[in-house]
């Protein structure tokens, strides 16, 4: 896809048409092909072309240089390339894949930086503006900013003066349904730029062998795919708060006897485990609560501020107390005025400082995805580090990699919340 779309700017340049909705300058344009063989480049803006319908007056303004099996890394290549484009009255140089070219290490902000001056490099000496072609690292992109998903060293985001990123799209059944082509995939164009104000998001198909532009505003609202919004889209058992919450409420209604409904029956009546009834009576924020395996409306006079029994009592926090925490608290009665952060200092005086947030980053790089949802079939990206044991200030514990594991926010607030 992203080839389709590179070699569509470079006969929008040719031609003076836009590109994306973006109107462009008619130029002469280089495009260094490194990665198709030159007859399979050659069929491909054929049938770009004739499917945007353009007469092909302006071919010849796309200067090709095909080199797939001859690429050297980028410094050796950039004098050679200065050269073949000297008197050529050239506007722009598209270099695509980068990957093919790259010298040193990817992940290493100095090597990266080294690579990227060779951009600058071509810029100042042949005039033309330089576009190059990335990828994404590893892993769903759709919960990072648009500036963040690039593969490697935070330099390809901060070096170019405008960044522009594709994502693809999940898609609504609602809008799979209607398409003409099934074939067809969507996209969403993001921007970071250096000297100009961003623009809004651009939604866009790809409906082979072009990109079009989603007229209707009909992806708008589509989500990124990888991101949290797309997984509660893909799961059909999704609902929203309000969604959920009403459910419950008239499960109760409709079952309610004495007062009361059993765990059991609401299990029962919705589908669902008691894990799922515990957590909607905890976000319902005291309209229900439940005693002795019953949920019961949180106004009733006769069971007003009982909390929930479900869960074991857990030890006061407090150092060497032997007591019990209040319910809903993490000390016990006689301590539970003493604030948890003078117990345990800030986060850099627990150990979560500089070195642990690089740590964590990489940590979160290589392992991408929640462990809790994935064993239970979902796919939610990772947000936190979690330690499996608390490490409870071992610094052992702490930094053994063997003892952490990628957690969304959700699963790691209820693994925190059991005082695990």
């Amino acid at each position: 896809m992203k080839l389709y779309e590179v070699n569509q700017l470079c006969i929008a340049i040719a031609e003076g048409r836009p590109w994306l909705g973006f109107n462009c300058r008619k130029g002469r344009v280089l495009y260094v092909n490194l990665e198709i063989d030159p007859a399979s480049c050659v069929n491909r803006f054929i049938k770009i072309y004739d499917a945007l319908g353009y007469d092909r007056k302006h071919i010849n303004d796309i200067v090709v240089w095909n080199l797939r099996g001859h690429a050297v890394p980028l410094d050796q290549l950039v004098p050679k390339l200065i050269r073949r484009v000297r008197d050529q009255r050239l506007d722009a140089i598209i270099i695509d894949p980068i990957y093919k070219v790259i010298t040193g290490d990817e992940n290493s902000a100095s090597d990266m930086a080294a690579f990227c001056n060779q951009f600058d490099r071509i810029c100042n000496e042949t005039g033309c503006s330089t576009i190059y072609c990335h990828h994404h690292s590893k892993g769903s992109q759709g919960a990072k900013r648009a500036m963040d998903r690039a593969s490697g060293s935070g330099v390809f985001a901060r070096d170019p003066d405008a960044q522009l990123d594709m994502i693809e799209l999940e898609l609504s059944d609602e809008i799979r349904d209607g398409m003409a082509d099934s074939t067809a995939t969507a996209w969403r164009l993001e921007c970071s730029l250096r000297e100009f104000k961003n623009f809004s998001p651009v939604e866009f198909w790809f409906d082979y062998p072009i990109h079009r532009l989603d007229t209707e505003a009909r992806l708008n609202a589509m989500p990124a795919q990888g991101s949290p919004a797309a997984g509660r889209m893909k799961n059909k058992y999704h609902k929203s708060t309000s969604q959920a919450e009403d459910e419950f409420r008239n499960a109760f209604f409709a079952q309610v006897k004495d007062g009361a409904v059993s765990v059991q029956d609401m299990m029962d009546y919705l589908g669902i485990t008691d894990k799922t009834v515990y957590a909607r009576i905890k976000k319902m924020n005291g309209e229900f609560v439940l005693r002795k395996g019953n949920i019961f409306q949180g106004d009733d006079p006769l069971i007003t501020g009982i909390q929930p029994d479900h869960a074991p009592p857990r030890p006061c926090r407090y150092p060497g107390c032997p007591g019990f925490c209040v319910p809903g608290q993490v000390f016990c009665r006689d301590h539970i005025m003493w604030s948890s952060d003078r117990l345990r200092g800030g986060a850099d005086a627990r150990g979560y400082n500089a070195r642990w947030r690089r740590e964590r980053d990489v940590f979160l790089q290589l392992h991408p995805l929640c462990a809790e949802c994935m064993r239970e079939g979902k796919l939610t990206p990772a947000t936190v580090v979690d330690h499996i044991i608390p490490h409870r200030g071992d610094q052992r514990l702490f930094w053994n990699q063997a003892n952490w594991q990628p957690l969304c926010k959700d699963c790691h607030d209820r693994k925190t919340g059991k005082g695990l």
